[in-house]
């Protein structure tokens, strides 16, 4: 008894928890501890989301700007393809042109066969 105070000491604190109350409590701070998980989950799939979006972004664009340059490569290709074409066939007709001169110089006529665009029965 404690006569310091000259009160009589009440009943002894209740430590078990009552059913309802610790129990409410209990299931708040579960929930509580779920949606803050969930939470930090979803923030980190949100990161993971977005550094992979930005890698692709940057990938995307980087193959893009390749397919581009090679866009533009294949331009100048087939624009060299076609600059050598014609000066082939430029030096085609003068070497044509050239031979028929310099037979003609010496007095020779070219047999028929030999002319380009005629064709003649070989077994005759």
């Amino acid at each position: 008894m404690n006569t310091a105070s000259g009160k009589e000491p009440g009943p002894a604190p209740n430590l078990q928890p009552t059913s309802q109350d610790p129990i409410d409590f209990s299931i708040d701070d579960l929930l509580k501890k779920v949606e803050e998980f969930q939470r930090q989950q979803q923030l980190e799939t949100l990161e993971r989301v977005t550094t992979e979006n930005s890698w692709l972004e940057f990938h995307i664009a980087r193959l893009q700007q390749e397919s581009i340059r090679t866009s533009n490569l294949l331009q100048e290709i087939y624009s060299a393809v076609i600059s050598m074409q014609g000066a082939l066939e430029k030096c085609r007709l003068e070497e044509v042109k050239a031979n028929q001169a310099w037979l003609a110089f010496w007095g020779i006529r070219e047999h028929p066969s030999t002319i380009p665009g005629t064709h003649q029965a070989d077994w005759i």
